[in-house]
């Protein structure tokens, strides 16, 4: 899990998807890297981001991660729209 929260950070959705390809086309494979790897691709905006936040929060001090060297990118369709909206229903509320 620790290799797969190191290469959620370090890669775009492109990847991800390609790689839950890859992965689950293998004979065998183990299940919870399926699920983590559909909850972070497939999961609604808000949970996507809760999901990467708790692989973050687990794995950070192992990483050795800093603020400045995560980049996570947030694509897909057009997320940063979704985003935006989020943000401002959260600021009427």
């Amino acid at each position: 899990m620790r290799i797969l929260a190191f290469y959620i950070f370090q890669n775009e959705s492109e990847n991800l998807y390609a790689l839950l390809k890859d992965y689950t086309s293998a004979e065998t494979y183990y299940y919870d890297i399926v699920c983590y790897l559909d909850r972070i691709l497939y999961a609604p905006v808000k949970l996507q981001l809760a999901y990467r936040q708790s692989l973050r929060d687990k794995f950070f001090d192992f990483l050795n991660f800093e603020d400045g060297f995560i980049k996570v990118v947030e694509e897909n369709l057009n997320r940063e729209k979704i985003l935006d909206d989020l943000i401002e229903k959260k600021r009427r509320n």
